[in-house]
């Protein structure tokens, strides 16, 4: 079964970095919980601009651990391409 992912783009005022990584670190515990992987990048070009990713082994799983972590819902999940 292929892996499902969401990416979502952050803009973060430099003054609250710290808090949003606390924030992230949170969110990566709830959604672990869930069987849910969670990454966050930042941008080397704009750092205030960071990209986060969660992945999850189906669409279902996705969308309820996004919504138990408080998390919006994203509209577009994304379906790995099995190359094998």
């Amino acid at each position: 079964m292929p892996r499902v992912m969401t990416v979502d783009w952050r803009i973060i005022d430099p003054a609250d970095e710290q808090k949003k990584e606390r924030e992230w670190r949170e969110r990566r515990d709830k959604l672990a919980k869930d069987g849910c992987k969670h990454w966050v990048f930042r941008s080397p070009s704009d750092p205030s601009a960071y990209l986060e990713f969660i992945e999850a082994g189906d669409a279902s799983v996705l969308k309820g651990a996004r919504e138990r972590a408080g998390m919006e819902p994203n509209d577009e999940i994304l379906t790995e391409l099995e190359l094998s």
